[in-house]
């Protein structure tokens, strides 16, 4: 490789042309034994969009480099994005043994060590990123939710944050962090109080009237939310955060034509959104606008499927058994991961899509079909569903959640899918019962209950080998159960691909 040519290459990886740097690289970087080249290949295609390709040259280049440790830590970052979680674990693991060992490494560490089920090692692995930096917010996150949900034990959950606030009070972010995991284990009283000591460490801007939006909301003074939210993105925050903000408000007050014109502002930033297309939907109804009936055809966006018989097993019950089987050890949890819809219940951490086991493996043979299914009779069209359908598809995520007795999902959207799903693997008999409708999942009551209330306006009763699919915009949550039985469901969601 001439100098003339790494000089050239770097000249455009400087500008910042970066299909320029890949054009030039990707012909002669198999012959090139240079780190550095690798490193910058990487760089173009993750600008160019190639992340999974990136994630390959990284490893590349620190396969070459003679230090090798931060470019294993670097390789690790993308891999872990990518979910190749085995790869990440090596990485992290050799940057490590190679002598760099940042507060970042262990955190990598840990949760690649989670998403493979190592829940100890994970846990020890965010408490060494906690003891380096105390002020690590995203590894306290960690840490306190994989304590909470192992132990079910909030002040054990909080120690660690805790103990790094009371020696840096001024850290807004560990502040917050408080924050979502009293709210998440339903200390309301708690999370209100941590909202507002919050607030008093926060100084006077935008991001301070958006977080008093958001603490006046949990309060429900919606009118003050909706005066701090719009002071909060006159002043520059994020628009789409101090949308979010006053949509939720407008909700709570009832306020209808309100709550259209800032969902329909929030689109003009993304058309997309599926929370705001929630949003709009829930608008028009409580408008009883005509255009509100795109929203609530269930019978059209709410399809029912039994899975198909995947290769292997004789019948579905033999199949639902062994996938039941093959998930129940994912499932070691005492109580719900924090941020999440579930409640008095547990979810997997790892992505199913990764699993080794044939059982769960085979459970995407079983959706294929529905999937194609659904498409085909949603068809094509100008709304969000059905323009984006273009036949083709891939699951973009993948998890599965055992609710305990009493268990439910409160009422949510999926704001990054398209397709959303719940397939049901095993179910309580209490079900059955078609006038209670314990444990069945129920679509188009909000969140956030406007004053008369707006209650859901469908159900489907679950059983096993059961596939629900439904837009991804469309609220849904599930009615709590009372029977001594668990519910064991998949759920995944859907992109175009």
């Amino acid at each position: 490789m001439s100098f003339d040519f790494v000089r050239r290459a770097e000249q455009l990886a400087a500008a910042q042309r970066w299909h320029e740097v890949a054009a030039m690289l990707e012909p002669v970087i198999e012959t090139a034994r240079s780190a550095g080249l690798w490193s910058m290949l990487a760089m173009a295609r993750l600008h160019t969009g190639r992340r999974g390709a990136a994630a390959d040259a990284l490893r590349r280049a620190a396969v070459l480099d003679a230090e090798g440790g931060r470019a294993w830590l670097n390789a690790a970052t993308v891999l872990s994005q990518e979910g190749r979680t085995i790869e990440a674990l090596d990485a992290t693991r050799r940057a490590i043994e190679l002598g760099f060992a940042p507060p970042e490494a262990h955190f990598l560490l840990g949760r690649a060590l989670q998403e493979t089920g190592d829940f100890s090692a994970a846990e020890a692995a965010f408490q060494k990123a906690v003891e380096a930096r105390p002020t690590f917010a995203a590894a306290h996150r960690e840490l306190a939710q994989l304590v909470w949900m192992r132990t079910g034990d909030c002040d054990r959950a909080r120690e660690a944050l805790d103990t790094a606030i009371a020696a840096h009070p001024a850290e807004v972010p560990l502040w917050t962090e408080r924050a979502r995991l009293l709210n998440a284990a339903g200390d309301e009283a708690g999370g209100k109080a941590a909202a507002a000591g919050l607030l008093e460490r926060v100084p006077p801007g935008p991001q301070r009237r958006l977080l008093e939006a958001h603490e006046a909301n949990l309060r429900g003074d919606f009118k003050a939310a909706v005066q701090a939210a719009r002071d909060a993105a006159r002043l520059g925050v994020e628009q789409g955060q101090a949308l979010e903000a006053v949509a939720t408000a407008q909700l709570g007050q009832g306020d209808a034509r309100g709550l259209l014109a800032t969902a329909e502002d929030w689109l003009r930033l993304g058309a997309l959104n599926q929370l705001a297309l929630a949003y709009r939907g829930t608008a028009l109804r409580m408008l009883d606008d005509p255009r509100s009936n795109a929203f609530r055809d269930y019978d059209k966006l709410v399809k029912v499927f039994d899975l198909d018989l995947p290769d292997g097993w004789v019948s579905l019950d033999a199949y639902l058994t062994d996938l039941a089987a093959a998930l129940a050890p994912l499932h070691p949890f005492e109580t719900h991961p924090v941020g999440q819809s579930v409640r008095s219940g547990s979810q997997t951490m790892q992505n199913l899509a990764q699993s080794p086991d044939p059982a769960v493996r085979s459970f995407f043979q079983a959706i294929d079909g529905p999937i194609r299914r659904y498409m085909a009779e949603l068809g094509s069209g100008n709304d969000p569903l059905r323009a984006r359908n273009s036949g083709a598809y891939r699951v973009e995520s993948c998890w599965s959640v055992w609710l305990k007795p009493g268990g439910y999902h409160i009422d949510h959207v999926h704001p990054q899918g398209w397709i959303s799903s719940a397939c049901y693997i095993a179910t309580p008999k209490v079900a059955e019962d078609g006038e209670r409708k314990e444990g069945w999942i129920r679509f188009g009551q909000p969140r956030v209950q406007p004053p008369g209330g707006l209650p859901a306006e469908h159900f489907v009763q679950p059983r096993p080998g059961r596939l629900v699919l439904f837009p991804a915009w469309m609220w849904h949550g599930t009615v709590p159960f009372s029977s001594d039985e668990r519910r064991l469901t998949v759920a995944f969601d859907v992109l175009p691909a």
